[in-house]
């Protein structure tokens, strides 16, 4: 054999080394792991320091390497959530099947189950996968690193929500969430359990001081399974908790169901995000992407097999259990995603949520809702009949009258949160100052979103006086502001189906009619989120 060059040494040692880097580099990319602040293709960095419920839950799945992806391949990271089971039904699988919803409409897709945010985010920013399942509470604690890394983020629209499958267990004497004041109530740490605890602190009656202490005061786990096992255990008054321990509260002596997202399907949705570069490249694949979810709807509690075979937590479940898991998540078609999205429920929450993050000390901003999502997807699909789609909760007239009788009787209403606003009327009329526009639009934005509560309003007017023959009057007056107060309500889209208006007169004075603070606190207008059981 001759003797290699000097030449020729040098290119052979050049190969080995980049055949072994080529190796070292796969495997890295295989366990979908990026050194933080290595060059990785088209992005400057990875996401660090995430914070994500469940990432020790279940053991993650491996990140298929990018060359073993066709290019033409969407693939898209969910979690283990019964809600994307339309996306598993309409592939078949992981991977699209041959006949399935997704093969007939010819698109190929690829789900990756990776249950830890951290890592679907770095996978999203390093190009691995196309598109990832956030909620729209997790996207908005996401957002912004996601530009930070040179991303466009943007949600096509939201494909479920969270309709029964999270909520707040208590011991049976709280009644509200103005109640655990001062109590020990138990939460996942930077999980949207805490998230949907702290928005509804914010939107109690509670003190600014009070919310603050409340939320500082909250006693922190690792996921909502620990919260729930510590509350049965008779450790804590309350938990932010999810299924199934929300239905052992009920069925459990001296607990019960506080809050849930069945009463609020607006609080907890989700969808896919991308960047929208790939959305404009591959506006049709997205479109058929999200009408194949659409067609799978009537798989959702007949077909259990691919989820079964996807998803590991249900690997083991019979039929009839993921059924019942699948209650909890309801399916949107194609009139709820363009409703929830025009009419600006997404980006209310999207708003909700950041503030929510911002007051815990991440870098989150509501100005980024109206950026964070396009209807560019949503608007090309086929009108289907809504018929096949449960529709928004309606209350009847007996729930309503059955909230008046208790009010009548004296009774506190037991409301999950009361909301009280100084609502400002000209002297002796219900004629509404322009100053108190901004409290009807908070009103209004809470009510969006716990989309399942009936709306106690009622009107108070201040004990002057002292007059009796001046009561008549009063109740008059207060009923007339309340009725206005719902008035405004009506206009910006809340149901009078779900409001009850109620004069409460001289009654119900909270403070001293000597000042004219005390005053304004009595000359108030309460409005209350009512739970029918």
């Amino acid at each position: 054999m001759d003797r290699l060059t000097p030449f020729a040494k040098i290119l052979i040692v050049i190969l080995i080394f980049s055949f072994v880097g080529a190796k070292l580099w796969g495997f890295a990319s295989e366990e979908g792991y990026v050194a933080g602040n290595e060059s990785v293709p088209n992005r400057q960095r990875t996401i660090q320091n995430t914070v994500v419920e469940n990432q020790n839950d279940y053991q993650l799945a491996e990140v298929i390497p990018v060359s073993e992806t066709p290019a033409d391949t969407i693939r898209i990271s969910l979690d283990e959530w019964v809600g994307w089971k339309p996306l598993i039904d309409a592939n078949g699988g992981l991977r699209t099947q041959p006949g399935s919803i997704n093969y007939n409409l010819g698109i190929d897709v690829e789900y990756v189950i990776i249950n830890d945010a951290t890592q679907s985010a770095n996978s999203l920013v390093t190009g691995q996968i196309s598109g990832a399942g956030y909620t729209i509470n997790r996207y908005a604690f996401l957002y912004n690193q996601f530009v930070e890394n040179g991303l466009t983020p943007v949600m096509t629209g939201t494909l479920y929500a969270s309709s029964g499958g999270d909520g707040v267990i208590a011991n049976t004497q709280f009644t509200s969430i103005e109640s655990l004041y001062g109590k020990s109530v138990g939460v996942a740490r930077f999980s949207e359990a805490m998230a949907l605890f702290d928005w509804l602190i914010d939107q109690s009656s509670l003190t600014e001081a009070q919310r603050s202490t409340m939320k500082n005061n909250l006693v922190m786990f690792d996921t909502p399974d620990d919260a729930a096992r510590a509350f049965f255990a008779g450790r804590l008054d309350a938990a932010i908790t999810w299924q199934p321990y929300l239905s052992q509260a009920q069925s459990a002596a001296d607990t019960h169901l506080l809050f849930s997202t069945e009463h609020a399907t607006n609080l907890i949705t989700g969808g896919i995000v991308f960047d929208y570069e790939f959305v404009q490249a591959n506006e049709f694949a997205l479109v058929n992407l999200k009408q194949g979810f659409i067609q799978a709807y009537e798989l959702y509690l007949t077909e259990f097999g691919p989820i079964r075979d996807a998803m590991p937590m249900f690997s083991l479940e019979s039929d009839i259990a993921i059924a019942e898991m699948a209650q909890d998540a309801t399916i949107l078609n194609h009139r709820a995603m363009i409703d929830s999205m025009n009419n600006g429920i997404d980006q209310l929450l999207f708003a909700e949520m950041s503030d929510i993050w911002a007051s815990r000390g991440e870098v989150a901003s509501r100005e980024n809702a109206d950026k964070a999502f396009t209807n560019r997807i949503i608007e090309r699909l086929e009108i289907e009949p809504d018929s096949i789609f449960a529709p928004e909760p309606e209350f009847t007239a007996e729930d309503r009258e059955q909230v008046v009788e208790h009010v009548a009787a004296g009774n506190d209403t037991q409301a999950l949160l009361t909301m009280r606003a100084d609502i400002l009327f000209e002297p002796n009329t219900a004629v509404m100052l322009n100053e108190s526009i901004s409290e009807i639009e908070q009103f209004v934005a809470t009510a969006q979103l716990i989309n399942g509560a009936i709306i106690l309003v009622e009107g108070n007017v201040a004990n002057i006086s002292n007059d009796a023959e001046s009561t008549p009057f009063a109740m008059q007056l207060s009923e007339e502001r309340a009725r206005e107060v719902a008035k405004q309500m009506q206009l910006r889209g809340i149901s009078a189906n779900r409001m009850v208006i109620v004069g409460r007169g001289i009654e119900n004075q909270i403070a001293s009619n000597d000042t004219e603070e005390g005053r304004v606190q009595n000359r108030r207008t309460d409005v209350s989120f009512v739970i029918m059981e």
